[in-house]
């Protein structure tokens, strides 16, 4: 865990490479922002110093570089508590690039015991007693899931007379082959395996491992093995295998992630396909899975191998990501990016799902992070930050960025039918920025205590209005188009009205243009592209049906009716002061916002359904 942590994703760095860039042009801008505010204004030196410190205190570049590796130990430390051990953090950065899935079957996706159905021996009696006895022993020092349902057969020797094993050698796609010493030192060659692997042949003669394996009269579950002594067939026997209690659920996961699933087995096709598997490729020997998985990776595809055995231990390696399982081979283990410590196949696509959700967030915290800085140092550059507020944004950037990033995975599934996270993403920063937008609204609010107030809670409303619509997601398209008009549209709304200002504060009353539409279009344009951008994107659920027409027609109608009715109710109060005037506005004009695309969409819907009635 810890070696896999020292190893980052690439994004980590081109975030360093931004981050050293970053520094001397925040220098820079600083540097320019005194000159200009010192020499070219008549504000004087001591407003210049202020806001050349406000630009090099609100820049945060140790954002840039905290999200990746925040992120990157959380999902190693998930993927750790679910049985997943990951070699490197990078294996999380190809986990999510996976788009094809290439599965061993035996051992795999099949329990790795087998039970032991028949065995038929030439020899009886005695005879036949020890040769059970000797394959007992051999396969004892095999870790193939085959091996262990000969591995407990009775062994009919004194003590002191048990036989050697020696020499044991295992054939990728074949068996395993060893020597057996008896007590009085005579030797023995044992091959166990396919049928017709290692007959006609002596303990010097190389193996052939395309022999021809008979087929059973019909697809079956069950293996045949064979045994042959000195290149002399001794015995034949039958095991069966089943798949893992997890295998149906991991595939129809995968399935859902949009992958699709190839089975590589050394076995016949036709067995596989007898357990239910999808695509299938038998009858592979180790050098063929290899070139499946070089094929792939060929055609520009980026495969996921999963295997347990010295056969899929250079599949394993050259695939774009190998999971082993900790029961299989050693070299396996040692070929793969990841070790599953259990059975449980579920985990796999869970993995998948969880480092593509741990990429996103990669990204969209870097994101963040560059428009925080973007928009900050242009602020503090335009005198508007007071350096007491810059360091709390500062600070509270650092904060988010840590703690956002620390939640990956927290409320992660298998599958992710829908980006809700990304969405409640955005809904969260509108709400944050309407306090932004506020503060350069109204003088009164670019006091440094209170920016500093008004912007942090506007940031801890955004984050709990993004938690509290992310864990609804059975919200009906109604409500998340209420939402979605506090949330966007009023964003839209408010920048449309700091646009109508002259990106100045508000210097009277009644400069409120919510009575003015053609005059002043600003704000009228800004919440209707933010209301309709949130109600056909940032929902749920797309809109469809009569219901989109509805809401497209008869709310973006409703919605400049009420607001022009809620502004128009708010003015005729008679308010003077500019912030409290503008705050009875901003709240009438949200009120009537919401209310009439609401009222405006059901009228429609009802016009619709009766004319289909009729």
């Amino acid at each position: 865990m810890e070696a896999a942590r020292d190893t980052p994703l690439s994004l980590q760095h081109r975030a360093d490479r931004l981050s050293a860039a970053f520094v001397p042009l925040v220098v820079a801008v600083s540097a320019l922002t005194f000159g200009y505010w010192a020499f070219l204004t008549p504000l004087g030196w001591e407003a210049a110093l202020f806001r050349a410190m406000s630009v090099l205190l609100v820049a945060c570049p140790c954002v840039l570089g905290l999200a990746t590796p925040v992120i990157v130990w959380t999902v190693l430390g998930r993927l750790a508590e679910r049985g997943l051990v990951v070699r490197s953090g990078d294996a999380v950065e190809r986990l999510a690039a996976v788009d094809v899935v290439l599965l061993d079957k035996t051992g795999t996706l099949t329990d790795d015991r087998f039970a032991l159905v028949d065995m038929e021996t030439a020899a009886e009696g005695e005879e036949r007693a020890k040769l059970i006895g000797w394959v007992s022993l051999v396969e004892a020092h095999s870790r193939h899931p085959v091996a262990a349902a000969f591995a407990k057969l009775p062994r009919p020797f004194a003590p002191g007379d048990e036989p050697r094993v020696e020499n044991v050698t295992a054939v990728p796609g074949c068996g395993v082959e060893a020597e057996v010493v008896e007590a009085d030192g005579t030797r023995h060659t044992l091959r166990i395996g396919r049928p017709g692997w290692g007959e006609g042949v002596t303990k010097s003669e190389p193996a052939s491992p395309r022999h021809p394996d008979p087929a059973p009269p019909t697809p079956s579950p069950r293996h045949a093995i064979a045994v042959s002594v000195d290149g002399v067939p001794a015995a034949v026997a039958v095991v069966a295998e089943r798949l893992r209690d997890s295998a149906a659920a991991a595939l129809a996961d995968f399935d859902r992630l949009g992958l699709s699933v190839e089975v590589l087995t050394g076995d016949r096709a036709d067995r596989a396909a007898a357990l239910g598997l999808p695509v299938v490729r038998g009858d592979l020997l180790p050098a063929d899975k290899q070139s499946r998985v070089e094929g792939l990776v060929a055609a520009g595809r980026k495969p996921l191998m999963v295997g347990d055995g010295i056969n899929d231990a250079s599949a394993l390696a050259a695939a774009h990501a190998g999971v082993a399982l900790a029961s299989g081979a050693d070299l396996a283990v040692a070929a793969a990016d990841a070790t599953l410590y259990h059975g449980d196949l579920r985990v796999l696509p869970w993995a998948v799902g969880l480092s593509r959700a741990a990429v996103a967030a990669v990204r969209r915290s870097l994101a963040g992070a560059l428009a925080y800085n973007l928009i900050g140092v242009a602020l503090a550059a335009a005198g508007v930050l007071h350096p007491v507020v810059a360091v709390l944004l500062m600070v509270l950037s650092s904060i988010t960025t840590v703690a956002l990033a620390g939640r990956v995975g927290v409320r992660h599934c298998a599958v992710v039918r829908e980006a809700a996270g990304g969405k409640a993403w955005v809904h969260g920063v509108a709400v944050a920025l309407q306090g932004v937008l506020a503060v350069l609204l109204l003088a009164p609010l670019r006091e440094p205590l209170a920016a500093a107030l008004t912007v942090g809670g506007a940031v801890f409303l955004g984050g709990a209005a993004g938690v509290w619509w992310r864990r609804r997601p059975a919200l009906s398209h109604t409500a998340d188009m209420a939402f979605g008009m506090l949330t966007a549209g009023n964003l839209g709304m408010l920048a449309g009205w700091w646009a109508d200002a002259g990106f100045a504060p508000l210097a009277c009353a009644d400069c409120c243009s919510c009575a003015d539409p053609l005059g002043e279009p600003g704000m009228w344009v800004g919440m209707l592209a933010a209301a309709n951008a949130a109600m056909l994107w940032l929902g749920h659920r797309r809109p469809a049906g009569g219901h989109a027409i509805a809401m497209f027609t008869g709310g973006n109608v409703g919605m400049l009716v009420g607001m022009a009715a809620g502004g128009r109710g708010a003015a005729a109060l008679g308010v003077e002061a500019v912030a409290p005037a503008a705050g009875l506005a901003f709240a009438g004009m949200t009120l009537g916002m919401v209310g009439g695309m609401l009222l405006g969409t059901w009228a429609v819907e009802r016009v619709v359904r009766r004319d289909r009635s009729v």
